[in-house]
């Protein structure tokens, strides 16, 4: 059998193309399969790559600790990245949403403080920016895993059961530490009726980069990506090119 190296591991290629001249590293919500990006990956055009980041404890990586916060998410992904971010005619873009758009922000931060290379362009979405002051709940992380995973059983969103209650705990304990803006543009998505994230908890990115910020709107729920996976798609690319 052949052996799979530690940065092999954190990055799966659902549709590879050799040729692409934009990789888009996708970061997963709070307990996403690792396939969540597969349709994705195959409906964006041609010059656009996919590699799906596959944290610990998840289907793929199941005999491995689940990381249970935003700072080990990140210190345990970025050595595997270099290799995986830019080629001779490639650049490359961060698509982060809901926990993933935390770890895609805090990610490229820290390559940047190790002078390694960034992101071109960072795209969140579900996700409050991280300046807005952070929810408090009093509802336990067993029961608020449970609520979840009733949605799972109804179809509104796919997650993976074994690293949910550890990606809710990074999520519900992430702290954003004020630095520098990001250097690049950053696009956001905000679905209209998403009930977890507003219209002003999703601008209010724009206060993190010293670049361009845009925002695309979609008459959706949490669900979009896999309800309006064309229209999502379309806009992506867009951004892209």
């Amino acid at each position: 059998m052949e052996r799979v190296t530690v940065e092999q591991a954190w990055l799966c290629y659902p549709a590879p193309r050799p040729r692409a001249v934009v990789r888009l590293l996708c970061f997963p919500y709070a307990g996403a399969p690792a396939d969540v990006f597969s349709a994705l990956a195959y409906r964006l055009p041609g010059h656009i790559e996919v590699a799906a980041v596959c944290p610990p404890g998840r289907a793929g990586r199941p005999g491995e600790p689940a990381p249970r916060s935003v700072p080990e998410l990140v210190a345990g992904l970025v050595p595997s990245l270099p290799a995986h971010m830019h080629g001779p005619y490639r650049r490359a873009a961060f698509y982060g949403q809901g926990l993933g758009a935390q770890v895609a922000f805090e990610t490229a931060r820290e390559l940047r403080r190790r002078a390694l290379p960034g992101p071109s362009r960072l795209l969140v979405a579900g996700c409050r920016a991280p300046s807005w002051p952070p929810v408090e709940h009093a509802v336990p992380d067993h029961l608020f895993a449970a609520s979840i995973l009733a949605l799972t059983r109804r179809g509104s969103v796919r997650t993976d059961d074994r690293g949910l209650l550890a990606d809710l705990t990074a999520q519900s304990t992430y702290r954003y530490r004020p630095g520098r803006r990001l250097s690049v543009p950053v696009h956001a998505f905000h679905a209209n009726h998403d009930l977890s994230t507003d219209f002003d908890q999703l601008s209010a990115w724009a206060e993190h980069t010293e670049r361009a910020f845009s925002l695309t709107r979609i008459d959706a729920d949490h669900s979009f990506l896999r309800t309006h996976l064309p229209f999502l798609t379309q806009a992506m690319a867009a951004t892209l090119t």
